[in-house]
């Protein structure tokens, strides 16, 4: 019996998404007790109800076309609404914090996009993709224009990694990247053709690519898949990812990899019947530069092919499937062979396994330290994480069409279990503290998710019957995610417009300035604050030391030592053995009561000797 006329399969599912989804709500609010493992089990139970409601009659086919007046009106709109953005961020209030209207406008743009993807023409498809690449860049650009330097811890590795390639004409040796150098050669490239810094050169090369590349492939994956609308609204909802924004501006060799595999999977499924030598050879070529990339992100795509060869294996037609098991034993024996004998990344994967990956082995947490203060608010929570779990929830309505008995093939199912791997992989490191660094598996679900979102956000469109609604309806949902997604604290690297409190992952040009004055007077070690380490990559002449759990307990020792205080240090969350806190006190007014010199001040940073 063909499995789409199998209806008694397709009703149990139904029933059994939603009585697992009510039973995982209760078991996270029961045994985990977290505010944020609750709305999780809410959006999925939402999601399952939804889907319980729209099964019947559910399609991805919209055939609306709309006028030529209104398509105009809509790239006008945009036009204007792209300008009105890059005049707020010109002229914003403060130098370190992206304006409210900012996020207004850039949130209008996501819904005037999606309302002209449901309404365009397969001709227009390449202007509508355009313009959601440029809102992309427009998006993680802004980031690193307010930013004096870089984001984050990794980057600034990255640049000392990059500076000394460059300086000493060879890659660098003893280096955990020194097997890995591609993303390096790129940056480093773009560096001297350009004779930029090394944010811009990231910017032109990395980040430009990752965004643009990205874009396309899920695009045309969702195309292959699909429709052109399901492709065009899953690039959309990439660019409109958190993490994806993340890690388009902080540029980083696992943010660049992915590129890689999304290519691959184009190749493969698409081109190959007809061009199978030419594609053979270009996806080894991208298999090669993807192991030469970033060890985490070659998992993912072994994990990934791996699954695809499982259901090639079992598929009657084959040659409609072509990823077959030779292609991914082929990788996986190339990574394993180059992480065994060239670069020593499987000792790190042993050591790893012999700590369980248990979070405080990776954060080396001091038996019986316990911190009091700690500062997370049930309403920062709720709002750090809800972008994010909306965006998965409501793609597992797509997931259960994908699945679905009665509208699957084994192409869309293959692509969901693709899709469901790495988020079931970062959720259960979440909930069990088993750390595999979540945020990076939650990255890749994101990308393989936008196309399974799209599906379920075009699914709730079309069950709906008016025409009003169905507009009222996708503006709602689309602002909506893009709001929580956009005002996150991992996209607000910058000081945080809703939570104050929340330390921003960049220094200002003050901050940067007062460290090169002092390094112009003084080489040696400084201790302060945790996030000034960040610096120690720079060729500056000082070794920083965190003091972080000295300023916790507010038992600074006395001691010849140079101590640097930033004033940021005030009202702001710092982080001791991956926990918040804010302290209680003056650091500036205890080192002086302590005797300790003040010897530099500036409005941004003092340094003590004592």
């Amino acid at each position: 019996m063909d499995i789409k006329d199998n209806y008694f399969f397709d009703r149990f599912f139904k029933f059994f998404w939603v009585f697992s989804s009510l039973f995982f709500t209760l078991y996270l609010y029961l045994f985990k007790g977290d505010i944020s493992y609750t709305i999780v089990g809410i959006l999925t139970l939402i999601s399952s109800i939804i889907w319980f409601f729209c099964s019947n009659n559910a399609s991805v086919t919209i055939t609306t076309n709309s006028p030529l007046k209104i398509n105009l009106i809509i790239i006008n709109s945009y036009l204007l609404l792209l300008t009105c953005g890059i005049y707020s961020l010109y002229n914003r209030p403060t130098l370190y914090t992206l304006p409210f209207n900012y996020y207004v406008i850039i949130c209008l743009i996501f819904g005037i996009v999606a309302l002209e993807i449901m309404y365009t023409s397969p001709k227009k498809s390449p202007l509508v993709l355009s313009q959601i690449i440029i809102l992309g860049l427009f998006i993680s650009w802004s980031q690193l224009f307010m930013s004096s330097g870089l984001i984050g811890i990794d980057p600034w590795f990255h640049h000392k990694f990059t500076y000394s390639l460059i300086n000493q004409h060879f890659i660098p040796v003893n280096y955990a990247y020194s097997k890995f150098p591609l993303f390096h050669l790129l940056v480093a490239s773009t560096w001297l053709i350009s004779e930029t810094g090394y944010k811009i050169s990231t910017m032109f090369s990395i980040s430009f690519i990752q965004i643009v590349c990205n874009s396309i492939f899920i695009y045309l994956l969702g195309k292959y898949l699909f429709n052109f609308k399901i492709g065009l609204l899953s690039s959309l909802l990439l660019i409109c990812a958190n993490y994806h924004i993340f890690m388009s501006f902080v540029s980083i060799p696992n943010s660049f990899a992915p590129t890689f595999t999304l290519a691959i999977l184009y190749i493969m499924l698409k081109i190959k019947n007809k061009m199978k030598l030419e594609s053979t050879v270009i996806s080894i070529i991208l298999m090669l530069s993807l192991i030469l990339t970033h060890t985490l992100s070659a998992m993912w795509s072994a994990v990934t092919f791996l699954i695809f060869s499982i259901f090639y294996s079992i598929n009657r037609n084959k040659s409609s499937f072509p990823i077959s098991i030779t292609f991914s034993v082929l990788f996986i024996v190339l990574m394993f062979g180059w992480w065994a004998y060239v670069s020593g990344t499987l000792l790190s994967l042993a050591n790893m396994i012999s700590f369980g990956f248990k979070l405080d082995s990776m954060f080396n947490t001091p038996r019986g330290f316990e911190l009091s203060n700690i500062f997370v608010s049930p309403s920062y929570k709720i709002f750090s994480n809800i972008g994010l779990f909306a965006f998965f929830s409501l793609s597992f309505i797509g997931i259960f069409y994908m699945v679905s008995p009665k509208y699957a093939n084994l192409l869309s199912f293959t692509m969901a279990i693709v899709g469901v791997t790495p988020l079931f992989l970062g959720f259960f490191s979440l909930v069990t503290q088993r750390s595999i660094i979540t945020e990076r598996w939650w990255y890749f679900a994101q990308i393989m998710l936008s196309i399974p979102l799209s599906v379920g956000i075009i699914i709730i469109f079309n069950s709906i019957k008016n025409m009003h609604l169905q507009k009222i309806m996708l503006l709602l949902v689309i602002i909506s995610l893009s709001f929580s997604m956009l005002l996150s604290p991992l996209v607000n690297m910058g000081d945080n417009l809703l939570f104050p409190h929340v330390s921003r992952q960049t220094f200002t040009e003050a901050e940067l300035q007062a460290v090169y004055t002092i390094s112009s007077k003084y080489n040696g070690p400084v201790d302060t604050d945790e996030q000034m380490l960040y610096l120690s990559f720079l060729n500056i002449g000082i070794s920083f030391n965190s003091i972080n759990e000295e300023l916790y307990l507010k038992k600074i020792s006395i001691k010849p030592r140079y101590i640097f205080i930033r004033s940021y240090l005030m009202n702001h969350l710092l982080n001791i053995y991956n926990w918040s806190y804010l302290l209680d006190y003056d650091p500036n007014k205890e080192l002086e009561n302590l005797r300790f010199m003040k010897i530099y001040d500036s409005n941004a940073a003092s340094l003590f000797y004592y």
